[in-house]
């Protein structure tokens, strides 16, 4: 069947309205995922690397880490992009050397571009951070790093444990 012009924009609107829909779910689901991880990875001072002090309750340090975590946990499967600021592209929030890392996702319509970030340790900075500067890349290693394989079982271990808790109290009765 041929469409009219009008028809084929209500289609494409309707097609548009549906991908937005989808993007927005997968959104919410990596940022609530982003704030599972964060808890972990609080808990977890001896993922971070000694430069970075490793002190418990603390982000700092876990930018790599928790990006890459987000990234093969979802974030590969629904078009998020690994991306970093360096000391020379944000002199202000970073000391010589240091990277931040973070997820970019960018999807467009009629020529405009939008871009969502997740940025599960974006706290750790009281400035404003460019996302704007920051450049995509691949992670350092092919697979999950150790550091990163050891967050995702720890995440994976605590959803056992609370879906056990869980089954027992609901068991017994005695949930609210």
């Amino acid at each position: 069947m041929i469409r009219s012009g009008s028809q084929r924009k209500a289609y494409l609107h309707i097609e548009t309205n549906r991908e937005f829909t989808r993007l927005r779910k997968a959104h919410m689901k990596i940022h609530e995922l982003a704030t599972e991880f964060a808890e972990v990875a609080r808990l977890s001072p001896d993922l971070v690397q000694p430069k970075y002090g490793g002190e418990r309750g603390s982000l700092r340090g876990h930018c790599y880490v928790l990006t890459e975590a987000l990234w093969y946990e979802r974030g590969k499967a629904t078009g998020w992009k690994p991306t970093y600021l360096n000391s020379k592209t944000w002199p202000e929030g970073l000391m010589p050397g240091e990277t931040h890392w973070y997820l970019v996702r960018t999807f467009g319509q009629d020529n405009i571009t939008f871009y969502e970030v997740c940025d599960p340790t974006a706290e750790q900075f009281d400035i404003k951070i460019p996302y704007y500067e920051g450049r995509s890349c691949g992670f350092q290693t092919k697979e999950p790093s150790k550091r990163t394989k050891s967050l995702i079982a720890r995440v994976k271990y605590i959803r056992i444990m609370k879906n056990i808790e869980t089954q027992v109290w609901e068991s017994t009765g005695e949930h609210t």
